[in-house]
């Protein structure tokens, strides 16, 4: 069969650009096609585009938040496909009562993953038991599953917190924006006071004539009174039926309709069983519980309208450890219930709400240059991940075995935000010189629900995404998750890491303790050796955890540093006894290169200017501090202290400087005094050190000479196009 040429492509141009790519035509065409529709998707999982061009309008509500693609999820693109021209597709809708859902809860990996993989299950989850009352719980929750395999977005509706005793929790609907809308909401009025926590129902329309809304009417109750409670939901339904003129119902939520809680002749007593045109979708004999010691089907959903009945597919308790590979009491951390489901066959008439068709004019022609062909063909032959205008994302497949770069963020995927600072790791590859920011930053009792705060966690991670260490002070969250949150995001951020952390023992003379925690970039240095000081005479209310670094480079093979966050009522004592400490480490470790830093409180109050002159570190030969007396390290207006220092020991780290500075974080986060504080009142203070890395990092494998004789070529294609290939 004839192969038909791009007609916007010269020939001479096909030909040359297909030579030596992997592409074969039809996947040129999909790049075309992908560059001129809204449908980001992948080729063999080695090229992935964010199209620009497109017909006017908002992107598809499928698009990831700031337009990246995963290339473990692209090749799930032709669904959307389907979805554009109204194929009938599974519409699941789930409920999970996720026991007691807590910030710290969901703050922990081992049970954030499972939640997040069982609601990127549905289209819609109606939650039960989340009693955190900060909102950071769902915040975080919602985050991760909008990130998760591109399967958002999802939006959320949460009832107020219902009960009637202490205890109080929330109802909550999670749903995938793009397949259903809320049209209305309340809390019924439960008058005679029959429920422990009232029903929040919500009515949904769809983009299906097969279904056009829907009402969910969910229910936690109470064991000690399931059977008051379940035939009391029947007036629900009814109040439902007259306010939204409607027969399509769902009922659903832990009933606790079996076992102990309600007898299998009470059940069947129940009005909702007696009453026509209810169907329990899930059955007497389903087990809806997690420990095997227990078999109940506590957890149901029953459906009400003939087009509900008509549409379902299937209906089942999903055994998520089963699913997951998870331990019983790795599963019990998640929840002591399975989720139910529901699987409705809709055939949605559009693209969701708000979405445009996929018009024949969007299908005509191609943007996409020669130059930007070539920058494709190259990307996919050599292993560097780069981006042509924002519009061309390349995840490579070839490349020398061993391990990626360490600079590839996890999975592989490439930001469009930062894809085009690829050629700064080419100037690290071949050793060229650069900054080597060192930073101190209190952060200001630094806890699990303050890091969970959005307008806390974003500020932080761009804080630590400037640095390549910083010695973080204040750090009192004691279950680890603050720290493990931070650093996730940090990793995510960007494409700046990847980052790990050290950090010390909580560290303080009374019931108020601390850590330090070094957080750093593995990729520029490696932890050979770190202890806490051992402080005989008492002379530090937290004293100083040192570490000792290893760095790929000539100029400074090694590098020790010495944190220290001073009480305000001995400052000069510690300050002074921080000499000792510098000595310590020079006997252990011989080495004079060493920095010592943190919150020094050596300013206003709590250090007069005469006494701070007489300090030892001050008196001493050698000792060079970068942070001057008088720079602002205070982020109040009405402060001027130089609180927090950096001090520089040995020849090499002070020829080596080249800037010290407080980092005024409020002025170039665009934040006010009020929104600043929220983070901390402490500015960083950093130092930049200019460094010639004579390797790619540790563990990472050096350019290889075919890429070397390309990158030329590379660096040309990634000129604008009046200045490039394609001018």
């Amino acid at each position: 069969m004839k192969r038909v040429r791009p007609s916007h492509v010269p020939t001479s141009k096909v030909s040359t650009e297909r030579r030596g790519s992997r592409l074969r035509g039809w996947q040129l065409w999909g790049l075309v096609l992908g560059s001129r529709v809204s449908i980001p998707f992948s080729v063999h999982n080695q090229v992935l585009l964010k199209p620009q061009a497109g017909p006017a309008g908002p992107p598809p509500p499928w698009v990831p938040a700031g337009g990246a693609t995963s290339p473990n999820t692209a090749m799930r693109r032709p669904a959307a496909l389907l979805l554009l021209v109204g194929a009938a597709q599974a519409f699941r809708i789930c409920a999970f009562n996720a026991q007691r859902l807590t910030l710290g809860k969901v703050a922990r990996e081992d049970v954030m993953d499972p939640l997040v993989r069982i609601l990127a299950r549905c289209d819609i989850t109606v939650l039960q038991e989340l009693v955190d009352s900060s909102g950071s719980a769902l915040y975080l929750l919602l985050r991760e599953l909008n990130r998760f395999d591109n399967s958002g977005p999802y939006s959320s509706l949460s009832s107020p917190f219902l009960g009637r005793s202490t205890y109080v929790e929330k109802y909550v609907y999670i749903y995938r924006t793009h397949k259903m809308q809320i049209q209305d909401s309340y809390v019924y009025d439960d008058k005679d006071d029959l429920f422990t926590r009232e029903p929040f129902l919500a009515k949904f329309t769809l983009p299906s004539k097969d279904l056009p809304s829907l009402v969910l009417v969910p229910l936690h109750t109470t064991p000690k009174a399931v059977e008051q409670e379940l035939n009391a939901l029947y007036d629900v339904f009814l109040d439902a039926s007259r306010r939204w003129k409607g027969e399509d119902i769902i009922l659903l939520g832990d009933f606790n309709a079996d076992c102990g809680s309600l007898a299998k002749k009470r059940l069947g007593e129940l009005v909702l069983r007696t009453q026509a045109d209810f169907y329990w979708a899930i059955a007497d004999g389903e087990d809806t519980t997690v420990r095997a010691s227990t078999h109940c089907a506590y957890d149901r959903i029953v459906l009400h309208g003939e087009r509900c009945r008509r549409l379902l597919q299937a209906a089942s308790a999903f055994n998520f450890p089963r699913s997951f590979r998870l331990t019983e009491e790795e599963a019990l951390n998640v929840s002591d219930h399975y989720p139910v489901e529901v699987e409705l066959r809709l055939s949605l008439s559009r693209a969701g709400h708000g979405t445009r068709p996929l018009s024949l004019a969007a299908l005509r022609g191609s943007r996409l240059r020669g130059w930007q062909l070539w920058g494709l063909v190259l990307g996919s032959r050599v292993s560097i991940p780069f981006s042509v205008h924002n519009q061309v994302l390349l995840k490579p497949q070839a490349g020398p075995a061993g391990p990626p770069p360490p600079w590839v963020p996890a999975g592989g995927a490439t930001s469009p935000n930062t894809a085009m600072r690829r050629p700064a790791a080419l100037l690290l590859l071949v050793g060229v010189a650069q900054a080597f920011r060192i930073c101190a930053f209190n952060a200001q009792r630094l806890t699990l629900g303050k890091v969970a705060r959005e307008d806390v966690m974003d500020p932080l991670v761009r804080i630590l995404a400037r640095c390549d260490i910083t010695v973080l002070q204040e750090l009192v969250d004691s279950s680890g998750s603050a720290l493990y949150l931070l650093l996730r995001e940090l990793n995510r951020f960007d494409n700046s890491g990847p980052y790990s952390s050290l950090s010390s023992p909580f560290l303080g003379r009374s019931t108020y303790v601390e850590k330090y925690v070094y957080i750093y970039r593995t990729h520029k240095m490696q932890i050979q050796d770190s202890y806490v000081y051992d402080d005989k005479d008492d002379l530090f209310t937290r004293e100083p955890f040192l570490a000792k670094f290893t760095l790929p480079s000539k100029d400074l093979p090694s590098l020790v540093l010495v944190p220290l966050h001073t009480t305000p009522k001995a400052v000069e004592q510690e300050l002074n006894a921080l000499y000792d400490v510098f000595l310590d480490a020079s006997r252990r470790w011989k080495g004079e290169d060493i920095i010592l830093l943190g919150d020094f409180n050596a300013d206003c109050g709590s250090l007069a200017k005469k006494r701070l002159g007489d300090l030892v570190l001050r008196t001493q030969a050698g000792f060079y501090w970068a942070i001057a007396d008088g720079e602002d390290t205070t982020v109040r207006a009405s402060t001027h202290c130089a609180y927090d220092r950096i001090v520089l020991h040995g020849e090499r780290c002070r020829r080596l400087l080249q800037a010290a500075s407080a980092f005024n974080f409020p002025r170039s986060f665009r934040l006010t005094e009020e929104e600043a504080l929220n983070v901390s009142d402490h500015y960083p203070v950093e130092v930049e050190l200019r460094l010639s890395l004579s390797r790619a990092g540790h563990g990472t494998r050096p350019l290889s000479l075919a890429a070397l004789l390309l990158s030329p070529l590379l660096l040309l294609l990634l000129l604008p196009p009046q200045l490039g290939l394609g001018a």
